[in-house]
């Protein structure tokens, strides 16, 4: 399913591509800092988690704030068996593609590129509202938003990632770098997930 839905969003994406405007590109190296910063601050609860030595579900509220298990989820080493090596890394390479250009640049389009400026302006030409200027009601919303198309577990670090997201967005004025910065969140996600078996964070 994932590699389909890759290929076909791709596919899209590549179509209407002349249509979207990534300038300017400053801040892209901030987009790195806070990609790092941001997943780092989603991943802590579940690192505590593992160091604290629990083992068991989580009750009350400790949950929403990403003090969990995080080892249920999508692990490609469960495709050796049948479809040996080139299947591990074909599904590992599409989850990665997925995440780090697919999802980034689909969420990034919608979240800042359009919403963003769409609840700014609802009534008028919202298009002409420039990247990155903000409002209470557009954070508020696209916050809220992002945080609930998550799963509970998530709801701390979606909340912490997303305000970040919003304040490099006002800060540089720079769609490329809210890409940037998500990917590379997305990337370190992942590699974290393969490296120590927390599959449920991916």
């Amino acid at each position: 399913m994932y590699p389909l839905q890759t290929l076909i969003v791709g596919a899209i994406l590549c179509f209407f591509w002349k249509n979207y405007s990534f300038r300017p590109s400053k801040g892209i190296f901030l987009g790195v800092i806070l990609g790092v910063i941001g997943i780092a601050l989603w991943i802590l609860p579940s690192y505590l988690y593992d160091a604290l030595g629990y083992t068991e579900e989580t009750v009350g509220g400790l949950k929403y704030f990403g003090f969990a298990p995080r080892d249920d989820g999508f692990d490609p080493s469960v495709l050796i068996p049948e479809f040996g090596v080139a299947g591990y890394w074909g599904a590992t390479i599409f989850r990665f593609l997925r995440a780090v250009v697919v999802v980034a640049l689909v969420e990034e389009l919608f979240w800042r590129g359009f919403l963003m400026r769409f609840l700014i302006n609802p009534n008028g030409n919202y298009w002409k509202v420039p990247f990155g200027k903000p409002r209470l009601l557009s954070y508020l919303v696209i916050t809220a938003s992002f945080v609930l198309i998550h799963q509970p577990v998530d709801y701390l670090g979606a909340l912490l990632f997303g305000s970040l997201m919003y304040w490099l967005a006002y800060r540089t004025k720079s769609l490329a770098a809210c890409v940037v910065m998500h990917g590379v969140a997305n990337l370190l996600m992942g590699i974290y997930a393969l490296q120590f078996g927390e599959f449920g964070l991916w």
